[in-house]
């Protein structure tokens, strides 16, 4: 039989491994996603008073943060220089698949992505 303690640190890998990929994933859509990605650090956010803690599942709790986040994608399409409607169609998935997060950061995994695609060391698709 096995340790619980030992299933949930495979689980806990697995869902690290899980997030990389669909991160990337959503990047390897081509290179208006990364220039989105790369770019969001530097968009405009406006974020609404938080009155509570929010949900407590995990999940949940993003989703709620974001929905106190106001930017402006017309904007975010002008710093990462793609067109808005492109920019209206990559936003939801960057958001979704966490590549980027309501505190003006892009997630690690997408992070580390993008420097081996400026460093050379990926070719993009």
């Amino acid at each position: 039989m096995i340790d619980e303690t030992v299933l949930g640190g495979a689980v806990a890998l697995l869902k690290e491994e899980l997030d990389e990929a669909v991160s990337v994933h959503a990047l390897r859509s081509g290179p208006a996603a990364e220039r989105m990605a790369a770019s969001w650090p530097h968009v405009q956010r406006k974020v609404s008073e938080l009155l509570s803690p929010g949900p407590e599942e995990a999940a949940e709790r993003l989703d709620w943060l974001w929905e106190h986040v106001d930017y402006d994608v017309d904007e975010w399409a002008q710093v990462a220089q793609v067109m808005v409607a492109e920019a209206k169609a990559i936003a939801p998935a960057l958001i979704r698949c966490r590549v980027v997060w309501p505190d003006g950061t892009v997630g690690q995994h997408a992070a580390e992505y993008l420097e081996s695609v400026v460093s050379g060391k990926r070719r993009r698709r």
